[in-house]
């Protein structure tokens, strides 16, 4: 089927039906997927035509996901290991890799189980 047919499908959804697709999905992955469809079919409308069913999803990654505070700077008075500590960095890195590939394929699969087809769902999770 072509892509454009199923996005002006997809657009014709209510907002009620789009969270009550969002709402059988498995969190942490249904939040995600949330502001995906969000971005997609609400964030055009204007103020006074705003669909308000997606809002709690969205509020609540913002609540989840603060944006980390800036590590202090490091006294001269303290030894560092740059080594190790490049190596924990190294480590730490891989492991979010690891998790952020994970998220990404769950989201994908809950996107196409709520009717994105799998282009678009690809696109969304790059």
């Amino acid at each position: 089927m072509n892509i454009n047919v199923t996005i002006c499908a997809l657009k014709q959804r209510s907002p009620n039906e789009w969270l009550r697709l969002v709402e059988t999905i498995e969190e942490p992955i249904r939040t995600h997927v949330a502001q995906v469809v969000w971005w997609d079919f609400f964030a055009q409308q204007d103020s006074e035509d705003r669909y308000p069913q997606l809002d709690y999803y969205l509020k609540k990654f913002v609540l989840e996901h603060p944006r980390k505070a800036p590590k202090p700077e490091i006294s001269g008075a303290v030894k560092v290991d740059f080594e190790e500590s490049k190596r924990i960095k190294f480590e730490e890195d891989r492991l979010q890799d690891i998790e952020d590939l994970k998220v990404r394929i769950q989201m994908r699969a809950a996107l196409m189980q709520i009717g994105y087809p799998e282009e678009l769902a690809n696109r969304r999770v790059k």
